[in-house]
């Protein structure tokens, strides 16, 4: 991934890991989703600009 990026001319953030192996746990009613990977990967995103 990273020299893939590198090709691209692409900035890597960071890689994240999401080992929900079974599926997304949704918790309707607060409207989060239980998944530890995924929370850590868009935590970022409300301070960084995301082009791709």
């Amino acid at each position: 991934m990273k020299a893939y990026c590198k090709e691209q001319g692409w900035n890597l953030i960071d890689i994240f890991r999401d080992e929900d192996i079974s599926s997304t746990k949704l918790n309707v009613e607060a409207l989060e989703i239980d998944r530890v990977g995924l929370q850590e990967m868009l935590a970022p995103l409300s301070s960084v600009q995301i082009d791709y």
